[in-house]
């Protein structure tokens, strides 16, 4: 969940709200065709609602190979108060009870996850009935997630 640049890693929080937003837009004018770059943004913001679900938010796999190294410092100091991803499960947390209700993270999670998935699939071979409140549910997740998301 983080893309390492010479500045250092990504802020988890830009990168939630980036996949959040592209998910978004092709829910809105649904297609039968995905086009590759929406396709990631999605399958990669299910990876996201994955972590979420099994509370397993982190921004490192436990190696990341020739990626260990450490990023330049430019002399920035890490003025962070909170943990990013902890500000992502927030959001995501306050997505779920507003538009889940009382369901718990699990379950709100398992629904998302196939709602979105629904899209990935190739049209003649979709196996999961689309449901017009599966995606409406998720297209209000997407929304309060993005709105819920710290700016910085």
């Amino acid at each position: 969940m983080t893309f390492h640049t010479l500045l250092g890693p990504s802020d988890p929080r830009v990168l939630s709200g980036i996949l959040a937003k592209k998910t978004l837009n092709h829910l809105q004018r649904p297609v039968d065709q995905v086009p590759q770059s929406v396709a990631m943004c999605i399958l990669n913001f299910i990876r996201l609602v994955d972590m979420y679900r099994y509370g397993d938010m982190r921004t490192e796999p436990d190696s990341v190979a020739i990626f260990e190294s450490e990023p330049f410092d430019h002399g920035h100091g890490d003025l962070r108060t909170t943990d990013p991803l902890e500000e992502v499960q927030n959001a995501m947390d306050k997505a779920r009870r507003e538009v889940f209700g009382d369901l718990s993270r699990k379950k709100a999670a398992t629904r998302l996850h196939n709602a979105l998935i629904w899209h990935l699939e190739i049209p003649d071979k979709r196996r999961r009935f689309k449901s017009k409140e599966g995606d409406s549910d998720a297209r209000k997740f997407l929304k309060v997630f993005i709105q819920a998301l710290p700016t910085s």
